[in-house]
């Protein structure tokens, strides 16, 4: 599994600190990962006295600056529209919304985006397209279908500040 590389501890040891940026700035929440050591469908659950509130897929990413996510790219954040559909199938099976967390790891920025509600209905914009994209954590390219999903509705943290922006 990638997660037993290097590169793959490391996007771990990041999923932390995203995880811990969230609580930061939303204390009232828990969030609890998903067993690393199998495949998961989604990565996380987030908590509140006791109940499941959302389920989270969390991404880091290391070449991005969110300027780049903004300008360069449009405000549109690539993920796998298999993982859409997925974490779709959690949300509406657990009546809670699904949520993508993009962790820019140099700049310690958490954006966090709504994908569906809590019936599974997907509530944000999105563009379904076909691309050549990195296959795993640890590299390889694949062609598949993704998802370019419009971040400018997106709650962005910032540690720092200890708001949101």
């Amino acid at each position: 599994m990638d997660i037993k590389t290097p590169k793959g501890r490391q996007t771990l040891a990041d999923e932390a600190k995203a995880a811990s940026l969230f609580s930061t700035v939303y204390p009232q929440f828990t969030y609890c990962q998903t067993p690393k050591d199998a495949p998961a469908t989604v990565d996380a659950i987030l908590v509140q006295d006791g109940e499941i509130r959302a389920v989270v897929e969390t991404k880091c990413r290391y070449d991005m600056t969110f300027v780049q996510l903004l300008v360069e790219r449009e405000a549109q954040y690539l993920i796998s529209f298999r993982k859409i559909l997925t974490g779709q199938v959690v949300s509406k099976h657990l009546g809670v919304p699904f949520l993508i967390f993009v962790y820019l790891v140099p700049q310690d920025i958490l954006i966090v985006t709504k994908i569906t509600d809590d019936s599974g209905e997907i509530v944000c914009k999105m563009q379904v397209t076909e691309r050549l994209t990195q296959r795993t954590v640890n590299g390889g390219t694949i062609r598949k279908t993704v998802a370019l999903i419009d971040m400018e509705n997106s709650k962005v943290l910032r540690r720092t500040t200890n708001e949101r922006v």
